[in-house]
């Protein structure tokens, strides 16, 4: 229950002013009388993202080296969803999608549909929509985790965040009951936040705070075994031996049915081109240059041992028959630019190679790169050599 008036000190602990909860019908002062909408309540939450960050990483709902990503807000909905979100690491590495459903106090849905509602959307999340749905300036970004981003909209892997000026107790008691009914297979998480505002008619102040919140779904499964003998005897168990299901170890998708989906899609005559440039690659014995995969079991070049640690070099791209540089990534884009430039403006030599996106990055249809495939790998030695 939220506290009808909040009072501000001074050094001295000294009480200065009085200020009042506020609702969306109530002015914050004397000569402004327009109610809130949902709609300024979107733009107060994607206008401060990292206090935001700060609630969800405290209490557990996003790791603590995440951040969020705005994808999609008020102006650029994504299937009427209020905020699209997503959870990121390091680098902007894609975790999962969060969706984001704001509703007033003052709004009845608020009371007993907002709950069904956010659920549909990830319904909708999970089995309709594609990456050709995310506006088109975080495109780059999402080609460049597609098979994540993909993977996660497919097993419904996403944070839901209820939010308005006030969270009720009929919501409250919905979750709960949402709660008991998860089953071990559901992998989305909830979030209740509410986003009061107490004013003196002069200062207003914004009070986030987490008011209820789910644990992914984990159920306890109690499996009574009977032993008998060839008879129908019951046999004493002499032996028990636990095994510990770890889900955070599940492996992604093996590469090589990556690779299946991959020729089926655009052939063996590419897939074919793919391997002969592994194959000169590995050949030409690059110090530090590897072969590593995604989670989603699709290959990339790595180089280790460069004053910034392992990059991400070139990539197969999952929706086309192209191989694209991976250089925008981290400290690319401030300590290795000469490097970047000169490794890219030798891959453009390459017969139908050419700049894409906002990020300048270089694609190149994967028959092509393996034609001149002796260029290709002195651009990958020379970038090699100027990164140690």
């Amino acid at each position: 229950m939220l506290p009808r008036t909040l009072i501000s000190l001074d050094d001295r602990l000294n009480p200065l002013t009085k200020l009042v909860l506020r609702g969306p019908k109530d002015s914050l002062s004397v000569d402004e009388g327009t109610r809130r909408s949902e709609r300024d309540y979107d733009r107060m939450f994607t206008q401060s993202l990292s206090t935001i960050e700060d609630l969800l990483r405290d209490s557990g709902d996003i790791a603590h080296d995440s951040c969020l990503k705005l994808l999609a807000g008020p102006g650029s909905q994504v299937a009427h969803i209020d905020i699209l979100l997503a959870e990121v690491g390091p680098d902007e590495a894609f975790r999962r999608l969060v969706i984001v459903e704001d509703k007033l106090s003052t709004n009845p849905e608020g009371r007993r549909y907002v709950l069904a509602q956010i659920l549909d959307y990830a319904h909708r999340m999970q089995t309709q929509l594609t990456l050709d749905d995310l506006p088109d300036d975080v495109a780059d970004w999402a080609d460049d985790y597609s098979e994540d981003i993909t993977q996660g909209m497919c097993a419904g892997d996403f944070l839901l965040i209820i939010c308005g000026d006030a969270i009720n107790e009929y919501l409250l008691s919905l979750t709960r009951a949402y709660v008991e009914r998860l089953g071990p297979a559901n992998y989305s998480d909830l979030v209740l936040i509410a986003m009061p505002i107490y004013s003196d008619g002069s200062s207003h102040v914004l009070v986030r705070h987490i008011v209820g919140r789910t644990e992914r779904a984990v159920r306890d499964l109690t499996i009574r075994v009977q032993v008998q003998d060839s008879v129908g005897d019951p046999m004493t168990i002499v032996h028990t031996q636990v095994i510990e299901d770890r889900p955070e170890e599940t492996p992604g998708t093996d590469p090589s049915e990556f690779m299946q989906g991959w020729v089926k899609r655009f052939g063996s005559e590419a897939a074919n081109a793919w391997e002969e440039l592994l194959n000169r690659i590995e050949k030409a014995q690059i110090s530090g240059l590897t072969v590593q995969h995604f989670d989603g079991g699709g290959p990339y070049l790595a180089l280790s041992g460069t004053s910034m640690g392992t990059a991400k070099i070139l990539r197969l791209m999952e929706d086309s028959p192209t191989v694209r540089d991976f250089l925008h990534k981290g400290p690319w884009n401030t300590e290795a630019p000469q490097a970047r430039e000169r490794f890219r403006e030798a891959l453009l030599k390459v017969q139908g190679a050419e700049r894409k996106g906002t990020r300048d990055r270089v694609s190149i249809p994967v028959q092509k790169i393996c034609e001149h495939h002796e260029l290709v790998i002195q651009a990958l030695a020379n970038l090699a050599k100027n990164l140690r």
